[in-house]
């Protein structure tokens, strides 16, 4: 096997909805909180499940997609969050992403690349919350979109969280990419893109076609009570992560490890 990949995005750290860590110590040292929710440890504990997949795989490198935080939430003025302190919500994130970057007993030291999310989420004036996340993490900040390759692979990554969308037929998204990367590949005289990955709809789908992958990772949410998640994006058919393996002939691998996301506020509630 050439490399192994864990790829994660939409964590969304901080979300009420989201992952969150079980206990957590304000950055003042003054508050410590833990969580009482039977749905958000199940979210938590899907993660850690992923972290221990990355091991049992021996994963050598992390990506993250995007969207790692969840922000300042100014359209419902904070009130979907745990907190809005920009850097509390580094904190969490630092201490959560060391988890599959160190694996769950300490014995790995993955390299960790992170990629920008949606500006709604981690854009703060005069302050870049996610590639903060990545400094700490002793990680490389990527930005919006990177061309990747993986040595000794030879096979060419394009990596972004965004890359369209189709509302109705999520899988059109990933068939009009591979198109216009074709395209852009013949036009621009670039380096033949093999595999596509994204984000940001909290989804797990897998395209291959000849010669092309494209992969649209899942997240670390259940559906949030905001006009976003009621209008423009579905509700999320399942949360986890993904492993990419390149074996020894180059041949690009995905395999998703999810699981249902908990239904909260779907629950039906009796009057």
């Amino acid at each position: 096997m050439k490399r192994v990949l864990a790829l994660i995005a939409d964590t969304h750290i901080f979300s009420r909805y989201a992952l969150n860590p079980p206990e957590f110590i304000t950055a003042d040292n003054l508050l410590k909180f833990s969580i009482k929710s039977d749905a958000l440890m199940y979210i938590y504990e899907t993660y850690k499940w992923f972290c221990g997949v990355a091991d049992e795989f021996g994963a050598d490198t992390v990506l993250i997609d995007g969207d790692a935080v969840h922000g300042q939430n100014p359209k419902e003025l904070g009130t979907m969050l745990v907190s809005p302190n920009p850097h509390e919500q580094v904190k969490a994130a630092v201490g959560l992403f060391s988890m599959l970057k160190y694996g769950l007993r300490g014995n790995f030291n993955r390299k960790v690349y992170m990629w920008r999310g949606s500006g709604y989420h981690v854009t703060i004036r005069g302050y870049d919350v996610e590639s903060s996340i990545c400094s700490e993490l002793g990680g490389r900040w990527m930005g919006a979109k990177a061309f990747m390759r993986f040595p000794p692979s030879n096979r060419i990554f394009k990596i972004e969280h965004g890359g369209g969308g189709a509302l109705q037929y999520p899988e059109t998204k990933l068939g009009k990419n591979i198109l216009y990367t074709h395209n852009a590949d013949a036009v621009l005289k670039r380096p033949k893109v093999d595999c596509i990955v994204t984000a940001h709809h909290h989804d797990f789908i897998s395209l291959h076609k000849h010669k092309i992958h494209a992969i649209q990772l899942p997240g670390f949410m259940a559906a949030e009570p905001s006009p976003i998640f009621q209008g423009l994006i579905e509700r999320p058919n399942c949360i986890g992560g993904v492993i990419i393996k390149i074996d020894d002939d180059d041949r690009i691998i995905p395999l998703h490890f999810t699981k249902d996301p908990p239904e909260i506020i779907e629950k039906v509630v009796d009057g």
